[in-house]
């Protein structure tokens, strides 16, 4: 009965900790590899200090990501992988830290609530598709004054719709720039 009473002390606790932080953890043993979910955001951790987007298919409202802290560590996000927010309807808008450097293929495929989105100037790949059919997105802000290669990104998409932002100085280079040319209302922020 102490045995029995203990343990399920022990599964309460747990389970009011995962439920407070809203996170749990798997872990993948064919690559290794530990699993996060919090605030709806799945991150997969690759290294001693840096981790993926892997998953954020149920995420509502707007979000600004940061780096994850599990286990007293803390792991620079270095990417969002293929199909990462694909088909999230309620995402509206999301902010990506500095240390992203590649936004997969159909990332944020048919996000139909999306409006904003920030992409760092460290950022040096874009996926075929990753913002197709975002129908509600209005504002891009890029940070890199040069534009980054794209091969339709924004496939299924109203250019005429959607403010792109970029740096002071660099509004020619995106006007010339395949893809990016395709926006009708560049500024500079």
């Amino acid at each position: 009965m102490k045995k029995f009473f203990f343990t399920s002390i022990s599964l309460l606790l747990l389970f009011s900790a995962c439920k407070e932080n809203n996170d749990t953890t798997t872990l993948n043993n064919s690559s290794n590899e530990t699993r996060i979910v919090y605030d709806g955001i799945g991150y997969t951790i690759t290294s001693d200090n840096t981790c993926y987007i892997s998953s954020g298919v149920n995420c509502t409202g707007s979000y600004e990501i940061g780096s994850l802290k599990y286990n007293n560590k803390t792991y620079t996000v270095d990417s969002i992988s293929n199909y990462a927010f694909a088909e999230s309807e309620n995402l509206k808008a999301i902010v990506l830290p500095n240390s992203v450097i590649s936004i997969g293929r159909q990332a944020f495929i048919d996000c139909y609530s999306l409006s904003s989105i920030t992409i760092p100037s460290s950022v040096i790949s874009i996926g075929e598709y990753a913002f197709s059919s975002c129908i509600k997105l209005s504002a891009i802000h890029v940070k890199s004054s040069t534009p980054i290669n794209i091969t339709n990104a924004f496939h299924d998409f109203n250019y005429s719709l959607c403010t792109l932002g970029v740096p002071k100085g660099s509004k020619a280079a995106y006007k010339n720039a395949a893809g990016w040319n395709s926006f009708t209302n560049i500024v500079e922020e």
